[in-house]
């Protein structure tokens, strides 16, 4: 069963992301779909693309890619909102993934 509040914690971690990494006037998009009683979330944006070798480490506890076009500006920034997400998920049997 769907826990709406960590939901809207994933949700608000998920968008928070990626506008820290998303430069003024570029594109955010989410995508939400349900299938067979599942629930399917894409947030694409136009910010940097990270490197293959990275995509594993966005998940680790308090791992922040260090050229953040953004994250200076708005002084945002502790490394554990993509770690929260994933455990939050986890708990929801869900999973996760990254594709650039």
């Amino acid at each position: 069963m769907l826990d709406c509040d960590k939901l809207e914690k994933i949700m608000s971690n998920l968008f928070t992301n990626a506008l820290k990494y998303t430069a003024l006037g570029g594109i955010i998009r989410i995508q939400a779909s349900v299938d067979e009683g599942s629930l399917k979330v894409s947030v694409f944006n136009s910010g940097q693309l990270m490197e293959e070798d990275k995509i594993q480490d966005v998940f680790k506890r308090y791992y922040q890619l260090s050229d953040s076009q953004d994250s200076h500006q708005y002084g945002w920034g502790s490394g554990i909102g993509l770690y929260y997400v994933k455990r939050l998920v986890e708990l929801h049997h869900g999973e996760i993934h990254v594709k650039i």
